[in-house]
């Protein structure tokens, strides 16, 4: 009688929490440009915070092979690409990183809609970080327009996540 074990075992990269270095990197320079490009002053507003949604996920469905180091360092060449004072965009992002560390088992097995409200919270988080890092440096802002790339990457959350799905497979 012989068996033909190899159809009983998976391979190392065909499970559903695959991880792939080359797309981390691809997925984060994407990312960066996305967060820098040129766009018109009323659609600054409203653009989404790539980074900091790119941190979530990756922290998110890869919370022991990026952590904290990816979001400081995504945040520090966000610091140098868009020359603001250095460590603002790191520790926001640092911060993120850590807080969907503590909660990514919980924050997984939630439904697409409820892991969007969950972004919003943290983005908002990220955002409030930014602007009180921005107060320090003698900037300010005084409108409740800052609470709208919190609603851009809410809303963008389940496309994003989707994409990133698709391309982690």
């Amino acid at each position: 009688m012989q068996m033909n074990s190899s159809q009983n075992y998976v391979r190392a990269g065909d499970g559903p929490d695959y991880f792939s270095w080359s797309l981390l990197l691809f997925t984060s320079l994407a990312g960066l440009l996305a967060s820098i490009w040129p766009m018109p002053i009323w659609a600054v507003w409203i653009r989404p915070e790539f980074a900091a949604m790119l941190v979530i996920y990756w922290v998110l469905f890869a919370p022991f092979r990026v952590g904290m180091l990816y979001g400081w360092s995504m945040g520090f060449m966000l610091d140098l690409l868009m020359g603001t004072a250095l460590c603002q965009h790191a520790l926001g992002l640092t911060i993120v990183a850590y807080v969907i560390f503590l909660v990514h088992q919980r924050l997984r097995m939630f439904a697409i809609p409820q892991q969007a409200i969950a972004v919003f919270v943290i983005v908002s988080l990220y955002q409030l970080v930014n602007y009180w890092m921005l107060g320090f440096s003698g900037g300010g802002y005084a409108s409740f327009a800052l609470i709208l790339p919190a609603l851009a990457s809410a809303i963008c959350w389940p496309f994003t996540r989707l994409l990133l799905d698709r391309l982690r497979m």
